[in-house]
């Protein structure tokens, strides 16, 4: 099925436009394309506006938000949870997550610890639970 894109007036496929709730057909009136252009130019001509935004929905109030995040971060690393497992091995070794076999996870675990312990990676301090 094809619709008409009302910023270049180009017939395209339906599937290069973004879905949009309030429209009739359930797609949004400008293609993807186009779309995409108009958002960088908004943002390039507001970077004020796009600063705020940006550090508002990295930081709440005094930086907690951050420092929350950072702590749990950290708390990952020391307990070696699966996730963090997940997240070195993907980036290792670019595997998809859902692929990585429990054994990996463990023996890379395994791998990890002998390397703390022989003191190949930097230190690790525990967060604080205040």
């Amino acid at each position: 099925m094809d619709k008409y894109c009302s910023k270049c007036n180009k017939k395209k496929d339906i599937l290069l436009f973004y879905s949009c709730s309030d429209k009739k057909d359930g797609k949004s009136s400008n293609c993807k394309e186009c779309a995409d252009k108009s958002t960088k130019n908004w943002r390039l001509n507001n970077i004020e506006k796009v600063r705020k935004y940006d550090k508002d929905r990295t930081w709440n109030k005094n930086g907690k938000k951050r420092k929350l995040d950072n702590e749990r971060s950290k708390k990952n690393r020391l307990e070696m949870s699966d996730s963090y497992m997940r997240e070195l091995i993907t980036k290792k070794w670019n595997l998809d997550p859902n692929d990585i076999p429990d054994k990996l996870i463990e023996a890379c675990r395994i791998g990890l610890q002998l390397k703390r312990a022989l003191g190949l990676t930097p230190k690790l301090n525990k967060p604080n639970t205040n």
